[in-house]
């Protein structure tokens, strides 16, 4: 990943020179390195773009042996370009799920059947949701290109019936309760013990799973009981040039909105939690020294290395899975799920919804209100039902209040008019 003179991360194959013309590479059909200079780095990506997809239109379009697998490389790095390296990671990361099933199968003989099956063996609709939107995205491309006369994912089905369907919503305050004890028991053998306060911490702050493990202490203010959110901790894959993953590497991002830079409140357990960590983080760092770059993070592994979010991923299925022989109704809990049960537990417990945006991070209110617009209904529905209570008990005192079966606003009509009468007399 190529860096401006400032320090911007440019693209794939892009540098800045001293003289700040932008400069890229890349190596062409015949294994040499073909050269692009510009003053514009909008116009450097442009050219980069086609001289690579004339490239691989000489040497792969035009075979009607290419594979799906085969397209996927040619559209990542034709058109996905400047994505960012953990863009770059998921993407991969989620078509390597449909890869070995549907990777050798040539562009010309894919259809809607062939990409529904692939769809159907993923084990949930998050899954097939991400990768139809992808499997859309390239194959669309490949229409455009007349490659294919029509695109098979369009019609393919994301939310299809599954044998095990697993509700995707927050925990309630039970589950919750039971999640937080569950993990600290010695029988929960998939919480990697070194884990389990991240866990908790996430409940206790809604932050996302990268800004939970990229938290770094000069970020914690203990005076003032506030955690300031500044950096986005991502897993870099490191591959060889045939593709082949040769190994990953963290690396901190910062927040994409200024709304994600923000600060939020500690809560009590939430600073237990740090003043635990902080005396085992003096414990590991007697034995391990940390990676370099990353010596002042809150979270780490025993062996003092960054926290990688499939690790956290993977824990938090088993977990799940684990629950669910106590529970059948326990929910899949996943780094989201956290942050969705804290900020449920905000609005059932009266937070602001706007309180709630800042501390979340939304940039938009309406993704808030959107989230859990239904959260604030059922809690409206319940508080009614409460008023309504109070009320018949008051109600059934009164002589003049209409009986079940009589239009009460009709009565009330009656009385009024009845007071005005009296008055007037």
């Amino acid at each position: 990943m190529g860096k401006s003179l400032n320090g911007k991360e440019l693209g794939k194959g892009i540098v800045q020179d001293k003289n700040g013309v932008f400069r890229a590479r890349f190596v062409n059909r015949f294994g040499k390195t073909v050269v692009i200079r510009s003053a514009s780095l909008t116009e450097i990506r442009k050219k980069l773009m086609e001289s690579k997809y004339e490239d691989y239109s000489k040497s792969n379009l035009s075979n009607p042996e290419l594979t799906l697998a085969e397209w996927y490389n040619i559209w990542m790095e034709t058109y996905e370009i400047s994505i960012r390296d953990s863009t770059r990671h998921q993407y991969d990361k989620m078509f390597e799920k449909v890869k070995e099933v549907i990777g050798s199968i040539k562009m010309k003989d894919l259809n809607t059947t062939v990409i529904q099956q692939a769809l159907n063996n993923l084990p949930s609709d998050a899954y097939r949701k991400r990768i139809r939107s992808i499997l859309h995205s390239m194959l669309e491309k490949a229409v455009e290109d007349n490659i294919l006369t029509r695109n098979p994912a369009k019609k393919a089905r994301w939310n299809v019936a599954h044998d095990s369907k697993i509700p995707k919503k927050p925990m309630t305050f039970e589950q919750e309760q039971l999640f937080v004890n569950y993990i600290y028991k010695p029988r929960c053998k998939q919480s990697k013990l070194e884990h389990v306060e991240l866990f908790e911490f996430m409940l206790e702050t809604g932050m996302r799973l990268g800004e939970a493990t990229g938290l770094e202490w000069k970020s914690v203010d203990f005076e003032e009981g506030i955690i300031y959110v500044n950096t986005n901790l991502v897993t870099t894959m490191a591959k060889e040039s045939d593709g082949t993953v040769k190994g990953r590497y963290p690396r901190f991002h910062y927040p994409k909105t200024e709304m994600g830079k923000r600060k939020i409140p500690m809560t009590d357990r939430a600073r237990e939690l740090l003043v635990y960590e902080m005396e085992r983080d003096k414990r590991i760092k007697k034995e391990h020294k940390p990676l370099e770059g990353f010596e002042d993070l809150v979270f780490v592994t025993w062996l003092n290395t960054p926290i990688y979010d499939d690790t956290i991923r993977r824990s938090l299925q088993k977990i799940s899975r684990e629950l669910r022989e106590i529970d059948p109704t326990f929910p899949s809990v996943s780094p989201h799920i956290l942050r969705h049960t804290f900020a449920t537990r905000c609005v059932e417990n009266g937070v602001n919804i706007k309180t709630l945006q800042n501390i979340l991070g939304h940039s938009n209110f309406k993704t808030t209100m959107d989230t859990y617009a239904h959260t604030t209904d059922d809690i409206l529905m319940s508080e009614i039902k409460k008023f309504e209570g109070r009320k018949s008990e008051e109600q059934a005192k009164d002589e003049n209040w209409p009986k079940t079966g009589q239009n009460k606003f009709e009565k009330l009509e009656i009385l009024m008019y009845a007071d005005e009468f009296t008055k007037t007399s």
